[in-house]
C-alpha cells in the first residue's frame, strides 16, 4: 500500500490506496549543501510510503554521496530522479547535473577520501553507473538496488 497524505495535521486526512506498478520522484535541487538533506528525506518518504523499508538505509547513503559530489564537484542545479518498479523490486535512482565531465572513482584508501563516495555507492548498491547527454552539456550518476525477494539472491 502507499499512503497519500493531505493536511499533515488532520490524522483523518490520509487515504489508503492499493500500491501503484511503480512510485516515482523527480526533484530540483539548488546547488547547496541543503540538497542532500533534501534529496535524501524525499528518497526515504517515497520509500516508506510504498513499505520498502528494506531499501531506505543503503538507498539513503547512496543518494547523500551522489547528491554530495553534484554539489561540490559541479555548477548549477542538480536534479534527483528515482523510481521503484514495484513489480520487480529495483530502486533506479539517478543525480543530473550540467558538467559533463564522468566523476573519478577512487579507493577507501586513497588519502584525501576525496571521489571515495563512488566506492560507497559501490558497496551499497546493485549496480551504479554514468550516462552522459548526447548532446555533451551533462550527466546523470545513477544505481539501482535491488530488493530482496526470497527465493532469490542479491547480486552485488
Amino acid at each position: 500500500m502507499c499512503r497519500l497524505k493531505g493536511d499533515p495535521r488532520r490524522a483523518d486526512d490520509e487515504v489508503m490506496l492499493p500500491a501503484p506498478a511503480a512510485a516515482d520522484l523527480v526533484l530540483d535541487l539548488p546547488r547547496s549543501h541543503i540538497a542532500v538533506g533534501i534529496g535524501r528525506r524525499a528518497l526515504r518518504r517515497m520509500l516508506t510510503d510504498c513499505d520498502a523499508f528494506e531499501l531506505v538505509r543503503d538507498a539513503e547513503l547512496a543518494v547523500s554521496e551522489l547528491l554530495t559530489l553534484a554539489v561540490v564537484h559541479t555548477s548549477g542545479d542538480v536534479r534527483l530522479s528515482a523510481s521503484l518498479d514495484r513489480s520487480s523490486g529495483v530502486l533506479h535512482v539517478g543525480v543530473s547535473d550540467d558538467d559533463p565531465r564522468p566523476p573519478v572513482a577512487v579507493t577507501l584508501s586513497h588519502p584525501s577520501n576525496l571521489g571515495a563516495g563512488l566506492s560507497v555507492v559501490g558497496a551499497v548498491t546493485t549496480s551504479w553507473g554514468v550516462d552522459t547527454r548526447s548532446s555533451g552539456d551533462g550527466k546523470t550518476v545513477w544505481f539501482e538496488i535491488h530488493q530482496y525477494r526470497p527465493g532469490s539472491r542479491r547480486s552485488a
